[in-house]
């Protein structure tokens, strides 16, 4: 009786699964025929240009099942309204966003998304959308190439300009092509401070710089405050830096303080200072100093690149001509004490008549000898790179891979004069914040760091990239505009 009662108890069980199981498979079949009902309506009102109400259904329509084939026809439809009624905007991305952050592996949903925001100069947030979807498994030459797009993608300043100085740090000096005067914008291309100057040049350390004003010839700092008045009319002026900076007059640069006073000079050329160094050249020799104006050694070269910030050494590199050909030269430090000390353990050793007090006591002495003479304790060493030389080079602009020129070609080398681009342009700018410049001879372009053309030959000059990623080229009219990308 007892086996009896558990049959049924289980037959019963059978039939209630059974039951339910099939009340899911009418249930789940109901869906499909309602979903399937909603998306034909939809589709009927798409077909009356009734884009909105259709894409309302749609949306009835997904709420019931979930498939992106539906979703795409209802952001077709969001498209065609949005054409109508560009108010429609901020709902047709939201549409956008939901169906791509649902299926984040299909490429035309990242489409609609991407194309919203660019239509409305969003490059920044689109960028990072794209990037979003492209780390959640977007993989396709379709959506690598809107990245790109959307990366390089730029407009012209409508301000032209007759000239522009730039020394790589917050802004530009620009000589306006109205009325010929000059003044200063930011990275950006926002004026900053325009007094219809006679002369700007470029600002360097704190902001310091040289201008002509109303007949008067000026330092100025970062406050606008009169640091000093330059008693003749330069030739030429660098750019300030570490406390000093370069000016020439009849026929010679020296080096001026901040009151515009003479520290020392009578150069042939001069640049400007970086890491206590500079280049100058003196009798047809360019060569190194410190900050008194002392030789750091007895190298001398036939030329010494200077960069846009006046200065010729990245990363204590610098580029150099000698014996013909341009090399690389590597500045390094020989630490005075070292040697010292490995004297005095060598000469202990040798003679074992020292104690290991006295020979504490010797280095102790050193140290403090050297505490009062910094300068005689740091001794400079020039090497040259092994296996890089050129005809020519172009200067190093923020460390990056610079141009050089060979056999009548130009490429690009590293700072550890490895080529990562071989020779093949007719003329080349070095590489800076991340594109360099590239001539085929008559109009210019711009190559990323893989070679792959960026922007096509179309400008008559062209500087470096700024840390904004702007940069100002030569247009068809002769004069000078800011290309300015969207995204920094």
């Amino acid at each position: 009786m007892k086996a009896k009662g558990v049959l049924i108890i289980s037959l019963l069980a059978v039939l209630m699964i059974s039951a339910w199981t099939l009340t899911l498979t009418v249930k789940e079949e109901d869906q499909g025929l309602l979903f399937a009902e909603k998306r034909q309506e939809a589709q009927e009102y798409a077909n009356r240009g009734l884009y909105e109400k259709a894409v309302l259904t749609y949306q009835d329509a997904l709420a019931i099942e979930d498939h992106a084939e539906a979703r795409m026809e209802m952001l077709q439809n969001a498209n065609r309204y949005y054409n109508e009624d560009p108010l429609y905007y901020v709902t047709y991305l939201g549409l956008a966003t939901e169906s791509a952050r649902m299926y984040p592996k299909l490429t035309n949903f990242a489409a609609h998304v991407s194309k919203l925001m660019t239509e409305k100069e969003d490059y920044q947030g689109a960028y990072r959308f794209l990037q979003s979807q492209i780390s959640k498994g977007l993989n396709s030459k379709v959506a690598k190439g809107f990245l790109k797009e959307v990366n390089y993608a730029y407009k012209m300043d409508m301000n032209d300009y007759l000239d522009f100085v730039y020394a790589d740090r917050d802004g530009y000096a620009v000589q306006n092509s109205l009325d010929e005067k000059w003044g200063y914008i930011n990275l950006d291309g926002t004026t900053t401070d325009y007094r219809e100057l006679d002369l700007a040049m470029a600002a360097g350390g704190d902001n310091v710089r040289y201008l002509e004003f109303r007949g008067s010839r000026m330092l100025v700092d970062k406050d606008e405050v009169i640091q000093a008045y330059i008693n003749f009319e330069p030739e030429k002026v660098g750019i300030y830096s570490e406390g000093l900076i370069p000016m020439k007059s009849n026929g010679y640069y020296n080096y001026h303080n901040l009151l515009g006073d003479i520290e020392f000079g009578s150069y042939d050329d001069a640049g400007s200072f970086r890491d206590g160094l500079a280049a100058v050249k003196e009798n047809g020799d360019w060569y190194l100093i410190d900050k008194e104006g002392k030789a750091i050694s007895k190298d001398t070269f036939e030329d010494i690149v200077i960069g846009v910030d006046g200065s010729h050494l990245q990363d204590k590199t610098f580029l150099a001509k000698k014996d013909g050909k341009y090399h690389l030269f590597l500045l390094e430090t020989e630490d005075s004490k070292d040697k010292k000390t490995k004297k005095t353990k060598e000469s202990a050793n040798a003679e074992d008549t020292e104690s290991m007090e006295n020979t504490e006591n010797s280095e102790e002495t050193a140290m403090e000898s050297e505490s009062t003479q910094a300068p005689e304790a740091l001794t400079w060493i020039i090497r040259q790179v092994d296996g890089f030389e050129a005809d020519a080079v172009d200067c190093l602009a923020g460390g990056e891979a610079f141009a050089f020129k060979k056999d009548g070609l130009w490429g690009f080398a590293d700072l550890q004069g490895q080529i990562i681009i071989e020779p093949q342009y007719k003329t080349a700018r070095s590489f800076s914040n991340g594109l360099a410049a590239v001539s085929d001879g008559e109009k210019w372009g711009f190559i990323a760091p893989d070679g792959e053309q960026i922007y096509d030959y179309q400008f008559g000059d062209v500087s470096y990239f700024n840390k904004r990623k702007n940069c100002f080229v030569k247009t068809d009219g002769g004069k000078w505009q800011l290309l300015i990308r969207f995204v920094r």
